[in-house]
């Protein structure tokens, strides 16, 4: 599929020319996108301007590919969050009951930390709530 304007492939790539690149690349602040490995730019009026003409297909088709890229970034930030601990590692986090638990990390599962806290009850927390504790 390619969309006559701003060159959308099924790749999920959105393409200009190299010399449309080049000369959009200094007013990158009003672009939708601006990569600057490939010097990829998207207008936001052409794509607005593509999106209404495109049929229900194609829309199916771009909806697909948005959903997979943020899934990608979810994930992604979720892995870089996980990154910052280790089994055994001591944190603290705020319950829903606003009390604050301290434990221990047993595991580190795909999305979240699974913990024993200081009370023996097992938790299974998103590592944005957790805080390190610092050896004392």
């Amino acid at each position: 599929m390619r969309i006559t304007g701003i060159g959308l492939y099924p790749s999920g790539d959105p393409l200009l020319s190299q010399t449309n690149a080049h000369a959009n690349r200094s007013s990158c602040r009003h672009k939708l996108l601006c990569m600057t490995s490939k010097h990829t730019v998207l207008d936001r009026e052409m794509f607005v301007q593509a999106l209404r003409h495109m049929g229900e297909q194609d829309l199916l088709f771009l909806n697909r590919m948005v959903v997979e890229r943020l899934n990608l970034l979810a994930q992604a930030r979720s892995t870089v969050q996980l990154a910052q601990f280790a089994v055994g590692d001591r944190v603290e986090f705020t319950a829903n009951d606003g009390s604050i638990k301290r434990a221990t990390v047993l595991r580190l599962n795909k999305k979240t930390t699974s913990l024993l806290t200081d009370d023996a009850q097992t938790w299974n927390v998103s590592p944005a709530l957790l805080r390190k504790l610092t050896a004392a």
